[in-house]
């Protein structure tokens, strides 16, 4: 799987870098795509069970996901999973980092990245915490609003189905350098701010592809038996401004 994506984790780059977590412009509610010939549905791509996925990028950086099911996570119960992210290195996905950012990093970035098996068959994210490479320890939990489509869709429901432009709310709280990442539980308060997101589905082969859109960040998934291609393709750079990434940090299941 490649890593596209430089920064929609960027959302988690820290608390500054929150226009990572800006979705594309755009609140319209345009009906979904439906192309239902050779359709690649989620359950045939990914199942809720311990696994582990490695990924190498062209520049010699790995990663490591370790998706793992829970009961219960931000509120919610059912069928949900958790995806624990770890690299190599301060350059390498997710939340790759400029060479003034490594030289200053006391860690090395951490994530956990919750993901719920929504009715429809799509897998949203509805929250997750992280460790940047500061050392700080975040919270973010995701929120619907009431008035548009569920948003953050990680794992379309179908290859033939593309979630319209929507937007989401958000809470976000700064934890104690001793805090338990794995502590998923309901927030109650925290720095609130809301942003846009769209997910563009297709099909490659037996493939399902999520093509993912922040704000300035896109991100491209592509989906078989596992997460086996992350691809950034745009990020968020100094002052704001959009990127284009570095073709060699996609991150390919090894």
């Amino acid at each position: 799987m490649a890593i596209q994506k430089i920064t929609c984790f960027s959302v988690l780059l820290s608390v500054l870098s929150l226009t990572i977590l800006s979705g594309c412009g755009g609140g319209s509610m345009a009906p979904a795509q439906v192309n239902a010939q050779n359709a690649v549905t989620s359950a045939e791509v990914f199942s809720n069970i311990a696994q582990t996925w490695n990924f190498a990028d062209g520049l010699g950086h790995h990663m490591t996901i370790g998706a793992s099911p829970v009961a219960c996570a931000f509120g919610s119960c059912g069928d949900i999973t958790v995806w624990h992210y770890t690299k190599d290195s301060c350059a390498g996905y997710w939340n790759p980092h400029t060479p003034e950012q490594c030289a200053v990093a006391t860690s090395l970035d951490e994530l956990y990245f919750v993901l719920r098996h929504d009715g429809d068959g799509a897998w949203r994210c509805i929250g997750f915490t992280y460790l940047d490479y500061t050392g700080a320890k975040w919270k973010v939990q995701i929120s619907k609003r009431s008035n548009k489509a569920a948003p953050y869709t990680i794992i379309p429901a179908s290859s033939s189905i593309s979630d319209p432009n929507t937007a989401y709310d958000a809470l976000i709280q700064s934890l104690a350098f001793d805090a338990d990442l794995t502590d998923f539980s309901a927030q109650t308060g925290g720095t609130a701010f809301s942003t846009t997101w769209r997910t563009d589905a297709s099909a490659e082969g037996a493939s399902l592809v999520s093509l993912q859109h922040e704000g300035c960040v896109t991100e491209r998934w592509t989906f078989a038996s596992g997460l086996e291609k992350v691809v950034p393709v745009v990020g968020i750079g100094n002052n704001g401004a959009c990127l284009v990434m570095d073709a060699r940090l996609e991150m390919v299941r090894r």
